[in-house]
């Protein structure tokens, strides 16, 4: 997993920037894989201990650089179990996305994205960021996504996908 995510890096690093790429009223989003390290700083997960929350924001910030100079609007937030990193690493993105969106000017989003494991968790969290400003949202409501990991929506959110 973590060569798909450094290949997606290097393609992007290598293929275009911002500049080049004609205004469209497409948005672009990049599957992010919270359980790895972030950029120049290390991700709570099962690859290193925790150094404190704080200390990963500069690195998330700077992946967000990245991201935008290379054409993505945002990230899809992959949510694979309940592990406590996965807590951190979420919490943390949205901080450095808020922070870096609000020094900035720019528009940075995210979307959660469910792909194994509980979802009552996944949706306790989801509820305590639906309405911050990196949530992405179409029509007025928070965009949330899934690989299809075992997750029934249609049981979870009723027919019209009501997540509260």
């Amino acid at each position: 997993m973590f060569a798909l995510r450094f290949f997606v890096l290097v393609s992007m690093t290598t293929t275009f920037t911002r500049s080049q790429i004609p205004d469209s009223p497409h948005t672009v989003f990049a599957h992010y894989m919270m359980c790895f390290h972030c950029f120049g700083n290390c991700t709570p997960g099962p690859h290193c201990s925790s150094q404190g929350a704080s200390s990963y924001i500069p690195g998330y910030k700077a992946e967000i650089e990245i991201a935008q100079r290379y054409g993505l609007d945002g990230w899809a937030l992959e949510w694979l179990g309940s592990e406590s990193y996965y807590n951190e690493s979420f919490y943390n993105i949205f901080q450095a996305c808020e922070e870096y969106n609000q020094e900035r000017g720019t528009d940075f989003k995210l979307i959660p994205m469910l792909d194994t494991g509980n979802f009552t968790d996944f949706r306790l969290k989801l509820l305590e960021k639906i309405d911050s400003p990196c949530q992405y949202k179409f029509q007025g409501r928070a965009v949330v996504s899934s690989w299809g990991g075992g997750v029934n929506w249609h049981n979870k959110t009723g027919n019209r996908g009501n997540i509260k």
